[in-house]
């Protein structure tokens, strides 16, 4: 692998913290209710918190704003939300283990991982508070999504509890804004952590919201394929994962379709080049804006110095092309002839930034 700068080391970090995120999406921690519905656990709190709605499921707003308000609700519930708050801030995993459902099989090595990266693309210190808490009715424990007006947001239980919360976390770092995403469901006599997603909220210190704006602008001027990858990027920064889906994330992807699809992207921006040469391409965020990622496939391993050239090569060309002019930088990774095009290849890789050209 080659040696990385301090600069590169942030970049890089923001896009292992990404692709944990997408990770967490195709296999999420979670798990399935052991209890029998009719001896389900928390059933008066239930009861309590939905009243004579109780039949219907639905999402339920939780207040939080009044620290006594979830004690009053929960005396569990409020020591597990503390406890937990105390863990992600401080980053303690012997601290936080506990708090996982038994059955995630969730190990130090994991949650360490996870807050590592989480603070690598926040930044150090954290300040982390609950940005949403809903309780879930769900009635009989099935697993169909539940709308939370209030946010506009669908959240989906776990299969088996008719009771359980979403919980929506605010990670504020130094250098940007993050959010975790937790079901939080009853089980053998406390409260347990079902599910967990951690999503990055601002990139550059802008949000979603903002990179829209700046993709709608890029259409306007004719900057096609700078307005496609911005509304790709506020896509992912509106990934909250399995269980919380944003709709903004829907009109996102609905507005970079309009723009061009992404097989005229993926031509576009590949230049020529085979699939068998190039057979990976993605949006990268990093720290000047939106960058590219090739994943590029080399007959045999290759020393560092040609890895610099080839990238170099491939930049100035991406740099001086007309649609690139959105672009900020191109990182280069490099796959051996049997490594598969969607991982990090063993020969790692590099990333030039365009304004770091002569």
């Amino acid at each position: 692998m080659l040696q990385k700068n301090k600069r590169l080391a942030l970049i890089f970090a923001l896009i292992s913290a990404f692709s944990i995120s997408a990770a967490a999406e195709e296999a999420p921690v979670s798990v399935k209710a052991v209890d029998p519905l009719e001896n389900s656990p928390k059933e008066k709190m239930r009861l309590a918190i939905f009243g004579s709605e109780a039949s219907t499921a639905s999402c339920a707003h939780v207040k939080t704003i009044d620290k006594e308000s979830v004690a009053k609700l929960d005396a569990g519930l409020d020591k597990f939300l503390k406890e937990l708050l105390s863990a992600v801030k401080s980053r303690d995993e012997k601290h936080m283990q506990p708090l996982f459902h038994r059955r995630t099989n969730t190990t130090l090595a994991a949650i360490g991982e996870s807050h590592a990266r989480m603070a690598s693309v926040v930044g150090l210190p954290l300040d982390v508070s609950i940005y949403k808490l809903w309780a879930l009715n769900t009635v009989d424990g099935a697993p169909k999504g539940l709308n939370c007006e209030d946010e506009g947001v669908t959240a989906f239980p776990l299969y088996g509890y008719p009771l359980q919360f979403g919980l929506w976390l605010q990670v504020m770092g130094k250098a940007e804004v993050g959010r975790i995403f937790l079901s939080v469901v009853p089980a053998e006599g406390k409260w347990n952590i079902g599910s967990y997603h951690f999503h990055q909220w601002t990139h550059a210190e802008k949000d979603a919201g903002t990179w829209v704006k700046e993709a709608f602008a890029a259409r306007d001027s004719g900057d096609l394929t700078g307005a496609y990858m911005r509304f790709d990027l506020a896509k992912k920064l509106l990934n909250a994962g399995k269980f919380l889906e944003i709709p903004a994330s829907v009109d996102a992807e609905k507005a970079r379709e309009s723009i061009m699809t992404s097989e005229k992207f993926l031509e576009t921006v590949r230049m020529g080049a085979t699939k068998d040469d190039v057979p990976f391409i993605a949006t990268l965020l990093v720290v000047d804006g939106v960058g590219l990622l090739y994943r590029m496939r080399v007959a045999e391993e290759i020393s560092t110095v040609d890895i610099k050239k080839r990238c170099r090569e491939y930049a100035i060309k991406v740099k001086n092309e007309d649609w690139a002019k959105g672009i900020t930088g191109l990182r280069c990774s490099f796959l051996m002839p049997k490594e598969v095009p969607e991982k990090e290849g063993a020969l790692g890789g590099i990333y030039i930034a365009f304004n770091e050209l002569k």
